[in-house]
């Protein structure tokens, strides 16, 4: 499978805006899983479930638990809670990441 598009989010990382519009005060933050959710979820979701791909996170504790928390939702808002997310993914562990 070819690389489609990358789509680079800083959340809190210095010297980066949190979002990419301005004035900052009047934009909404923009963290991975908001990404996630509004951006990807349909190739999130067909590459996580039908192809099964990979799936790296790197970054804080937080972070990663907010986009677990998010590709948990993805896949059951499109498989139902018998789905994937009912014990996590059943697609291999090995194909999930944490760093």
């Amino acid at each position: 499978m070819r690389r489609q598009s990358v789509t680079t989010t800083y959340s809190r990382q210095s010297g980066h805006p949190k979002s990419s519009c301005r004035p900052r005060k009047e934009c909404k933050q923009i963290y991975v899983q908001d990404v996630l959710r509004e951006k990807i979820a349909g190739e999130v979701l067909s590459v996580l479930h039908q192809k099964e791909g990979h799936l790296y996170v790197c970054g804080g504790v937080n972070m990663a638990q907010g986009v677990t928390l998010a590709v948990q939702e993805i896949l059951s808002s499109q498989l139902g809670p018998f789905g994937p997310t009912k014990g996590w993914f059943t697609f291999p562990l090995n194909h999930y990441y944490e760093n």
